[in-house]
């Protein structure tokens, strides 16, 4: 196996840089990349070149531009993206040897999915059991964070103040839960949710009444699930289903004591709308871990609400080391069974599988 960088100000025709392979090497070009080189050693094999872009935060301070990229995926047979990458379909034209797109998180968002399955190439993504724990804790903590008024204590005890009863949080006990998702992340808060004396409600048009009867979460419809929730996250992926499916009308049958939690996506919610809300106090407070557009814009609207009602996280607080080397472990694994001509398990474009397999395949997983 060749490890070479790609010059960052190299936009020609061909991949350049150190070492090389032959006619038969495979080359996996990897952008966006978090951790040590040594975390590829799985892909040290005969015949892989691994060829590698820019780290993650050379990316976000200057993401490649759509033809820079598509001519440094014209010779790869696989990419790993970076959530800074743009992957259209100008970019997977020209890449005429790619088998797959994959990227070591679960989103999908980035990549051209319906040019990707005319071009017959696998997307895949990569969802790891540490990651979706992560999510559901981090979900968790912030519903108490929320409830208990955490944020606006302590900027009350730093500032010298002293809690006064007006400054009481309330419990969870007894509250109406609301999950827009019920798929493995919305089924761990679930789990997590045992014990805690709340009532579960849940909105998800690809899950039964009876198989959420069986979680022990009674099933509604949207605006059901906007009006009951006194706590509503949302975990639901970003399709032309869900894009906006939080906005003016949803956050206005929402109760003045209620909270939104977003660590999924951010297409998933209105953000203006949002901020008005808060800044209206029509809903009690929210907590955001994604957004629209990010890095968070200097002049979002969002900005301006308060802490003590508005939580903001880098699109990182279910994250951990564990789970970032658990998903790259997936990724890497996705790479290895496309280029040996099998399907991997966590492709999101399924259509394109008995295509793909008639060009590439030699079995199924």
């Amino acid at each position: 196996m060749h490890y070479r960088n790609v010059r960052t100000q190299h936009v020609g025709g061909r991949l350049s840089g150190e070492g090389g392979g032959g006619s038969s090497t495979v080359r996996v070009f990897v952008d966006g990349f978090l951790g040590p080189r040594d975390e590829y050693e799985v892909l040290a094999r005969p015949g892989y070149d691994v060829v590698f872009g820019r780290s993650f935060a050379e990316c976000l301070e200057r993401p490649y531009t759509e033809k820079e990229l598509g001519e440094l995926c014209r010779a790869a047979d696989a990419f790993v993206y970076s959530t800074a990458d743009t992957v259209s379909r100008a970019v997977l034209a020209q890449a005429e040897h790619l088998r797959i797109v994959t990227g070591p998180f679960i989103g999908s968002d980035q990549v051209d999915v319906v040019a990707a399955t005319e071009l017959s190439i696998l997307v895949a993504n990569s969802p790891s059991e540490e990651n979706a724990r992560g999510m559901a804790e981090a979900t968790v903590g912030l519903m108490v964070a929320l409830m208990k008024r955490l944020r606006h204590n302590e900027a009350k005890l730093r500032g010298g103040g002293w809690g006064v009863r007006e400054d009481r949080g309330d419990l969870l006990w007894d509250r109406t839960v609301g999950l827009l998702g019920l798929g493995r992340i919305g089924r761990m808060i679930v789990a997590r949710m045992q014990g805690w004396g709340v009532h579960l409600i849940a909105h998800d048009p690809y899950v039964s009444v009876e198989e959420a009867d069986r979680l022990g979460v009674r099933m509604v419809d949207l605006t059901t699930l906007c009006a009951e929730s006194d706590v509503l996250s949302l975990h639901a992926v970003a399709t032309d289903e869900t894009r906006g499916i939080i906005g003016r009308e949803e956050l206005a049958l929402m109760k003045p004591t209620a909270f939104l939690i977003n660590v999924a996506r951010g297409e998933l919610v209105d953000e203006l709308a949002l901020a008005e809300a808060l800044d209206e106090c029509r809903i009690a407070g929210a907590a955001l871990d994604t957004y629209l557009q990010e890095p968070l814009p200097l002049d979002s609207p969002l900005r301006s609400i308060p802490p003590d009602r508005l939580i903001m996280t880098p699109h990182i607080v279910g994250h951990s080391e564990r789970g970032r080397k658990a998903n790259l472990r997936v990724c890497l694994g996705n790479v290895e069974a496309a280029l040996s001509g099998v399907v991997p398990e966590n492709v999101v474009n399924p259509e394109v599988i008995t295509r793909w397999v008639a060009v590439f395949g030699s079995q199924e997983a």
